[in-house]
């Protein structure tokens, strides 16, 4: 098993080779977490996964538990990765935020899954709601809602980028 700076070494390493998206890429301060984030991040997981268990396939389950996820506590992307990478070859890496495309799919290409650290307080708790979302995120909801204009305009903007970009990469 690698040590915590182990598995940040080879992280760095890995961050090197991209160009768009590193201006994104930013370090997790797993222990700077306070516990009323830890137990934000539980809440959230408390209420998501009675529909996990009822809909998620098995597969996605045992990975839950296979990558060291757990329901009471923020997970460590470095112990995380360390545990998904040999399986995958893919590891979650952290970003600042939401990416532009070309960082994105620049990510996805370096077998990268850009992943935010940052934890929303409790009160957003509210969107997360076992039946339909609070009119709060109602906005947030149409942005993601595919069937908006805009989703649809951003889905074939991005569709024909990550053409071009794989079209680009040599293997």
């Amino acid at each position: 098993m690698c040590t915590r700076q182990e598995q940040l070494n080879a992280a760095q390493t890995k961050n090197e080779l991209l160009v768009v998206a590193r201006p994104f890429l930013i370090e997790q301060n797993w222990t700077a977490y306070s516990a009323d984030q830890h137990a934000t991040w539980s809440e959230l997981v408390r209420r998501c996964m009675p529909q996990l268990r009822q809909y998620a396939c098995q597969e996605y389950l045992d990975g839950f538990e296979q990558i060291g996820l757990r329901e009471d506590s923020i997970p460590d992307l470095a112990a995380v990765s360390s545990k998904l990478e040999p399986r995958t070859g893919w590891n979650s890496t952290p970003v600042s935020g939401y990416l532009p495309a070309d960082a994105f799919f620049e990510m996805l290409a370096a077998r990268r899954f850009p992943t935010t650290i940052t934890l929303r307080d409790r009160s957003s708790l509210e969107c997360w709601s076992t039946s339909f979302p609070s009119p709060r995120c109602s906005q947030c909801c149409m942005r993601s809602n595919p069937s908006s204009k805009s989703m649809k305009r951003r889905r074939k903007r991005n569709g024909a980028w990550a053409k071009r970009f794989i079209e680009s990469q040599t293997l």
